[in-house]
């Protein structure tokens, strides 16, 4: 089937300017629903609002399709708070032998998404209109199948939910592991070793330390086509150094206070600058 002959008649919102401070009529945009979910205190209100408010009223069941910009990105309403629809949008409100779920679910499937990537017209910003829309395909299973299909679809996504979530929680544990794992091992607890081996010893006492330099701004050969990395602070986001957004000359090397650093060079980060140990 298609989209049309599943949904009552496909409608464009209302035309109006957003009023982000007052008003009694909220104006639902594209922008308000592109992340997936609505932040109704975010939502502006209408500038004008129409006459037949009753016309442009969203409700529960409504799916919206923006048509511009985002295209083809869509929303299933529920529990909305008073609002209208904006002009970028359309009004999609599936019939009664068909689940709402599974005719929204089926817009965010790939076969959907190839329909409106040949659906598309204009160059600047790409667009579809209510006709298009509604000319898109859809299989039509059974009520009762589509019921079974939309069970099954959310049992799946709620597994994934989960797994993402799980990954969100090794992740924010990932820093507290690893310090655990270097101290564990400059205590000697991460190896087998005699206590009498682990000796406490100054870090100044382990290898040469220095201040770093910073070559003079205002003189333009020092930095103009230089080819030799020069480490900041904003550089030593990543714990292996290759390279740095700012690159110096042979010339500020010999004219400053700056110095090369040896392969295996450690930097620390200080009030001051960077201090190198090697």
């Amino acid at each position: 089937s298609t989209l049309g002959d599943v949904s009552e008649k496909p409608q464009y919102g209302w035309t109006t300017k957003a009023n982000h401070n007052t008003g009694k009529l909220k104006l639902l945009r594209t922008t308000d629903i592109t992340s997936g979910s609505v932040d109704w205190s975010s939502v502006p209100f209408c500038t004008v609002a129409p006459e037949d408010v009753e016309k442009y009223l969203v409700e529960s069941g409504d799916v919206l399709i923006s048509r511009a910009g985002s295209v083809g990105v869509s929303f299933l309403i529920y529990k909305p708070e008073r609002a209208v629809f904006a002009s970028y949008l359309i009004r999609f409100h599936p019939k009664k032998e068909i689940d709402t779920k599974y005719f929204y679910y089926y817009l965010k499937s790939p076969a959907y998404w190839e329909a409106i990537g040949a659906s598309k017209s204009g160059i600047a910003v790409p667009n579809v209109n209510a006709s298009k829309l509604a000319q898109v395909p859809i299989p039509v299973a059974p009520l009762d199948q589509q019921k079974r299909i939309v069970a099954e679809i959310e049992k799946q996504f709620s597994r994934l939910d989960e797994a993402v979530a799980n990954l969100e929680r090794v992740k924010a544990n990932l820093k507290r592991y690893k310090a655990a794992v270097l101290k564990a091992a400059v205590e000697g607890r991460l190896v087998e070793v005699m206590s009498e081996a682990i000796v406490p010893t100054p870090l100044g006492s382990l290898g040469d330390w220095c201040g770093g330099g910073t070559p003079s701004k205002s003189t333009p050969e020092y930095w103009t086509d230089g080819e030799i990395p020069w480490v900041s602070p904003k550089d030593m986001k990543t714990e292996v150094i290759s390279d740095a957004e700012d690159h110096i000359t042979e010339a500020a090397i010999k004219g400053s206070a700056t110095n090369l650093l040896s392969k295996g060079s450690v930097l620390v980060v200080t009030r001051s600058g960077i201090l190198k140990h090697t």
